[in-house]
């Protein structure tokens, strides 16, 4: 269980790229809790934004914990905090009464996710699928972290860097202040506000989120990477 922090991630995150990327430039890009795994990488491995990360785009996402925002009220629910504990101290509890513990968090992830009544049913399907497929213990013990993390000393950090802030105008989950005072502090931002979308404003908006990070790569990457990806655009166009 101790484990489940923004910290963790962050240094999941340098293990991937170990991994996937040992060599050139990178843009990463993170949505929701994967923002803050950028910002988490970011703080612990400072030396490598500005030569090997090039750009970053955080979408949907915040720098410190969520207590100013409606979730953070929601996650005060102490019906909430009896699946929490059961998560940590009876699992086996937690797996015969996963019906119960998903009608606690049901309406809170609901609520996040999209901001009208007109996002296709399939998208909503496809989002609440991977919710499902979600292991409880993860689920709340995440929602925990979302709470409680301050990835704020990355700021600087990114500053060095091109970077996308994105985020809809009716997310619960990461309201637009959050993003509003990230890009305030990021000299080198492009802030895209959604209207009319919720947390998964990627999902919602696909168009005006892929063209913004088409920009982003435009900014952040040598000219000739991006010479390279608009013939093969333009290809793919044809």
């Amino acid at each position: 269980m101790q484990t489940y922090t923004v910290s963790q991630l962050g240094q999941d995150l340098e293990t991937v790229l170990q991994v996937m990327v040992p060599r050139g430039p990178v843009v990463l890009v993170g949505h929701s809790m994967g923002g803050m795994t950028v910002l988490s990488h970011a703080r612990q491995f400072p030396e490598q934004y500005g030569t090997r990360i090039v750009g970053a785009a955080l979408i949907s996402s915040a720098a410190e914990g969520l207590p100013r925002s409606p979730l953070g009220e929601i996650l005060q629910n102490p019906a909430l905090e009896a699946v929490r504990f059961a998560a940590r101290y009876a699992p086996k509890l937690i797996h015969r009464t996963r019906g119960a513990a998903r009608s606690v968090l049901r309406p809170i992830l609901r609520t996040a996710s999209y901001g009208d009544d007109h996002t296709s049913p399939s998208v909503a399907a496809f989002s609440e699928e991977m919710i499902h497929d979600t292991p409880i213990a993860t689920l709340v013990e995440f929602l925990h972290a979302l709470e409680v993390h301050d990835e704020s000393a990355a700021l600087p950090v990114l500053a060095r860097i091109p970077t996308l802030i994105a985020c809809g105008d009716h997310d619960v989950l990461t309201p637009v202040v959050h993003s509003e005072e990230m890009a305030a502090v990021l000299p080198k931002s492009e802030l895209v506000i959604v209207a009319g979308a919720g947390h998964l404003v990627q999902l919602e908006q696909p168009e005006v989120i892929n063209d913004a990070l088409v920009r982003l790569v435009e900014r952040a990457t040598p000219s000739k990477l991006v010479a390279l990806a608009r013939r093969l655009k333009d290809r793919a166009r044809g």
